[in-house]
């Protein structure tokens, strides 16, 4: 394995320890976007997430939109989709919400 690929692998396993539900290719994307494009701070996320099993999904629905403000789209079997315009501080705080059990998604430039 080269050096490149090691040093790749401690950073994904660092990411997934301090952020146990976040996909660490969606916090990867984010920083890389972050460092091409420094003016823009706001970034377009497409994320999908679930809820723990034991919290009631409708309630933990409504808190989140209104937490958003955004509407939230169910994608069947307990997963949810939100499109948002925001920095990754933001997502980092969503996934934070004891609720949500993992989420991830896909980032892009917001020019």
């Amino acid at each position: 394995m080269s050096e490149v690929l090691k040093d790749y692998d401690s950073v994904v396993t660092t990411l997934k320890q301090k952020h146990k539900n976040i996909d660490p290719f969606l916090l990867l994307k984010s920083s890389m976007l972050m460092r091409k494009y420094p003016n823009e701070s706001i970034q377009r996320f497409w994320l999908e997430f679930s809820f723990k099993h034991e919290e009631n999904e409708d309630q933990e629905v409504r808190r989140l939109q209104n937490y958003l403000g955004k509407m939230i789209a169910g994608h069947g079997h307990g997963h949810y989709e939100v499109v948002l315009q925001t920095d990754l501080e933001t997502v980092v705080s969503i996934a934070r919400q004891h609720s949500i059990e993992w989420l991830g998604g896909e980032v892009y430039p917001n020019t």
